[in-house]
């Protein structure tokens, strides 16, 4: 997983350096015991144009690829990010569905991860120290 998270990095930098995007590459600490938050994540930031890529080992065993997720600017300067994988876990189609929600602070390189289940009461958070790479 750790090569397939370097692969994306590379090729996401690479494209992001040419647009003027900034790459955060952030490590997850889960603050819970589901395993529904990634162990790293991708986010590519396009303040211009206000939007941004998120990739992650969830992702990429749901969509296979980095992903445009819905992103928002707060009060606070922070980046709110939201998507949601479907089919998690599933070999037959009958997998998973989860709520991603990402508060991106990009004055202080960190971030939290909130994921929930609507179909469960599974709810985990994750906080992250990032590193801009582009």
């Amino acid at each position: 997983m750790l090569r397939i998270l370097a692969a994306a990095v590379f090729s996401i930098t690479s494209s992001a350096a040419l647009a003027g995007e900034v790459t955060y590459s952030c490590k997850y600490k889960e603050h819970g015991t589901h395993g529904w938050i990634p162990p790293e994540a991708i986010y590519v930031v396009d303040a211009e144009k206000g939007s941004v890529i998120a990739y992650d080992g969830l992702i990429h065993e749901s969509v296979g690829k980095p992903i445009p997720v819905e992103a928002t600017l707060d009060d606070a300067g922070k980046y709110v990010l939201k998507w949601q994988l479907k089919n998690l876990g599933a070999k037959n189609g009958s997998g998973i569905t989860a709520n991603y929600r990402v508060f991106l602070d990009v004055k202080r390189n960190k971030a939290h991860m909130k994921m929930i289940l609507p179909a469960y009461a599974n709810r985990d958070r994750g906080t992250a120290k990032c590193v801009v790479k582009s």
